[in-house]
């Protein structure tokens, strides 16, 4: 429940420190690269990643300190992801024990 109520707030306002603008840029980049199994995320497609524009427009000099970043917004991602999809569960079990508690006290 929490979650949709803070979905509906809208997204959290924060400051990018201008030194993090590349990896934010290069992760929204390449977002849909995502690899997934059991329908849970397991990481990037790091081979994708490094051939993604967005990457290969970054300076050579930068590419790896860029990718490490994004190594580390990846991990958070994913237990983000993961934490969000427990609690949808969570939920759906209350309400659907809810409707069968309801539905049996009216039998």
């Amino acid at each position: 429940m929490q979650a949709r109520q803070k979905a509906a707030q809208g997204p959290a306002v924060f400051e990018l420190w201008p030194e993090h603008v590349a990896a934010l840029r290069l992760f929204r980049a390449v977002e849909t690269q995502f690899c997934w199994a059991d329908g849970q995320p397991t990481g990037l497609d790091y081979v994708r990643v490094r051939a993604a524009p967005a990457f290969r427009r970054l300076a050579r000099s930068e590419r790896e300190d860029v990718f490490e970043d994004v190594c580390v917004m990846e991990r958070a991602w994913i237990r983000k992801t993961l934490a969000l999809a427990v609690e949808r569960r969570r939920e759906a079990r209350f309400f659907n024990g809810a409707a069968t508690t309801e539905i049996k006290a009216k039998l």
